[in-house]
């Protein structure tokens, strides 16, 4: 039910290469001061494919039995959540994330859900994507800046972004 049961174990299997690759790439982090983006490269990956790609796009599809209504309504949730991201970035850069990501990547990971019938390859996509995105933006925060930024955020932002991801 919504995406959650794998199609297939190879479905389930997509999910540790992304856990294996934050584990290697940790040491290029850390030179580059970046564990905290990494970290969140992994757990948001997992988290918001089950809410937008598993629940939403799964509550949708099974209301409406209409897969556009699906992805576009997941989608664009999935764009507006990204406003949360402005306790660390201005307001033009949200705008253009909250925009990216329910126009194009948001689509783009739901197509794959449907392709695939389940959550396990998006969370794939999702990983890959965020750690293409973290290796070629120039702009990428760094740990202390981010941290500098750490009293705007509230529980939920802290857990989410990995900040349970304990550094050794």
């Amino acid at each position: 039910m919504f995406g959650l049961i794998p199609q297939s174990l190879w479905h389930l299997l997509a999910i540790i290469p992304p856990i294996v690759f934050w584990w290697l790439v940790r040491p290029w982090a850390r030179k580059r001061h970046t564990v905290r983006w990494l970290n969140a490269s992994l757990g948001v990956s997992l988290w918001e494919e089950v809410l937008f790609r598993g629940i939403i796009y799964g509550a949708n599809l099974t209301l409406t039995h209409n897969t556009v209504v699906a992805i576009i309504s997941s989608s664009l949730l999935f764009g507006l959540f990204h406003l949360r991201n402005l306790w660390w970035a201005d307001r033009r850069r949200v705008t253009v994330n909250c925009l990216y990501t329910g126009l194009v990547a948001g689509p783009i990971f739901a197509l794959v859900r449907l392709w695939s019938g389940d959550i396990y390859l998006c969370i794939l996509v999702h990983f890959l994507h965020n750690l293409i995105h973290m290796k070629f933006a120039h702009n990428t925060p760094t740990d202390e800046f981010l941290a500098s930024k750490r009293s705007n955020q509230n529980w939920f932002e802290r857990f989410f972004a990995g900040d349970w991801l304990k550094e050794t």
